[in-house]
């Protein structure tokens, strides 16, 4: 059940997250910008891995109707 939960928080976030990095190119923090490209890129790496290994069935949670 924890594990269910970090996957539906990491794909909410990598669904978000582009958008929030855009935004924060448009006004100017190419800082915050760099740290969000970073950590969504850690999610994506991480789920990755996950999947990979078979720890986790990434697909199993994405199309779970």
């Amino acid at each position: 059940m924890f594990m269910g939960a970090l996957i539906y928080v990491g794909i909410f976030l990598i669904i978000t997250l582009p958008f929030r990095i855009y935004s924060a190119f448009r006004k100017g923090y190419k800082e915050t910008a760099i740290r969000r490209v970073f950590l969504w890129g850690l999610i994506v790496l991480t789920l990755i891995l996950l999947e990979k290994f078979k720890l986790v069935n990434v697909e199993e949670y994405l199309f779970f109707w």
